[in-house]
């Protein structure tokens, strides 16, 4: 009776729970996790290389390897998104008109290698306007930009907190 009246109470109040999205026992891609993903869930990345480039769209969302959950960087080495040479491996979007909002979570990438991205600007990661992603325990390598940042790109008013690089 206690669970029903609290779960009563919870959505009554607007109160939502944030949800743990595993990959890939969820969903097969980290990107297909993310795009089910809402503000405040977690896309868990279990190790392995997962070719592709992703793109934080506008989200308040983490995507860690098992380092997130364990602070044990030895999966930053075994959890790869490697980014096939097609785009930049990681994206944050212009933010710009989520500035407004209060509570609005920052995106945050925890505990990867980040490697073979390739674009004009930012082939390991591109955070564009006011994204200010959390970055952290993450290996940035082998990644080429034509015009610059080949590691990490910002744009104006995009910078967040970079955090525990292995190397860049």
């Amino acid at each position: 009776m206690r669970v029903i009246v609290l779960s009563i109470l919870l959505l009554t109040a607007g109160i939502s729970l944030a949800d743990i999205i595993n990959i890939p026992e969820d969903h097969e891609t980290i990107q297909g996790g993310m795009d089910a993903a809402e503000d405040g869930d977690t896309v868990l990345v279990q190790p392995g290389t997962y070719v592709e480039n992703i793109i934080f769209d506008h989200k308040g969302i983490t995507v860690g390897s098992l380092t997130l959950m364990t602070d044990d960087r030895v999966y930053i080495d075994s959890t790869i998104i490697d980014g096939d040479e097609q785009s930049c491996v990681v994206a944050f979007l212009d933010y710009t008109h989520l500035d407004s909002l209060q509570g609005q979570s920052r995106p945050v990438l925890r505990g990867f290698t980040i490697r073979n991205g390739l674009q004009n600007y930012g082939g390991g990661i591109d955070c564009q306007l006011h994204s200010r992603p959390v970055l952290q325990d993450l290996l940035i390598t082998d990644n080429t930009a034509v015009q610059g940042g080949g590691g990490i790109c910002t744009s104006s008013e995009s910078f967040g907190h970079i955090r525990h690089f292995a190397k860049l």
